[in-house]
């Protein structure tokens, strides 16, 4: 492993209560996988990532993109080729913070065929958050079918042409789309982890607006409330046992969850997965991503 790489998972460990420091701060997030815009929110290619199994500069994940500079999305559409963006939001949450218009881009959004459940920080007292966070993730599943199954209609259709997806911090439900794209082409579950935990480091820019809505939700004293710490952690156990019990659940075991999942749930045939896999998965390990201009480097803290 690039000694690179690792220090960005080790920053990639900072507890949610402490902030990380400015200066390696702006170092881990001008790296791959992440794209350096500073307007972005969680904006990185999964194909990018250390020992990927996804094809890179082809699918995109981020949080919302409301506060993104015009510059910075005219840099996703012309120079990342993306006019095709996947909001995993509900309407209220983007009644509250619009998706950009942008020309030449389609923003694709379906409203869930059932509500979500309710998220209660009490689930996630014991066991590390662990039985909270699979409750949710087996939740998303359920909710997301409908935008899911254009998501991998997309691809099907659309061989190597790149695309974005974002729910509002992309954590949980773009993390659990994530998953599925690499639980497809057979990823290694460490680096299936890997990519969830750099959700923190995506973050941390906003981190005081994220803590802002939690106390706006649970009261200025959110973070004494029992479960809050371990609902707003990002970790790596917690996206190994989400692979673990999708393969469980709609694998053999070990693997094969997502594609159980697609053609059990979602309707896809046999024939149609295989062409979804082919269309994502990598033909070389990539050693770098879309060649980003110095001057988008510039952040400002």
């Amino acid at each position: 492993m690039p000694k690179e790489y690792s220090n960005l998972l080790n920053l990639a460990h900072t507890p949610i209560t402490a902030a990380i420091d400015e200066h390696e701060l702006a170092v881990a997030i001008t790296s791959p996988p992440f794209i350096p815009l500073a307007s972005a929110l969680n904006l990185r290619d999964i194909g990018s990532l250390e020992r990927s199994t996804v094809r890179p500069a082809l699918c995109y994940r981020s949080g919302t993109l409301h506060k993104m500079k015009p510059d910075d999305l005219a840099f996703l559409r012309d120079v990342c080729q993306i006019h095709t963006i996947f909001d995993l939001r509900v309407e209220k949450e983007r009644l509250r913070d619009p998706s950009p218009e942008v020309t030449g881009v389609t923003t694709v959004w379906v409203p869930p065929e059932v509500p979500p459940q309710q998220i209660d920080p009490a689930d996630f007292v014991a066991n590390d958050g662990l039985d909270g966070f699979m409750k949710i993730y087996g939740d998303v599943l359920r909710v997301q079918g409908a935008i899911f199954k254009l998501v991998f209609e997309f691809i099907r259709d659309n061989p190597r042409r790149p695309f974005l997806f974002h729910c509002t911090a992309g954590k949980d439900r773009t993390g659990v789309l994530a998953a599925l794209l690499f639980n497809l082409t057979d990823c290694p579950v460490h680096v299936i982890a890997e990519d969830y935990m750099l959700t923190r480091l995506g973050t941390e820019r906003d981190r005081e607006l994220l803590i802002k809505n939690l106390k706006a939700w649970l009261g200025e004293n959110a973070y004494d409330q029992p479960g809050v710490l371990q609902l707003g952690s990002v970790n790596m156990k917690t996206m190994e046992e989400f692979n673990k019990s999708l393969n469980l659940q709609y694998g053999d075991g070990k693997r094969n969850g997502a594609r159980g999942w697609l053609q059990g749930e979602l309707d896809f045939s046999p024939e149609e997965v295989d062409q979804i896999v082919k269309n994502i998965s990598v033909e070389i390990i990539p050693k770098a991503l879309v060649e980003i201009p110095s001057s988008k480097l510039d952040f400002e803290f």
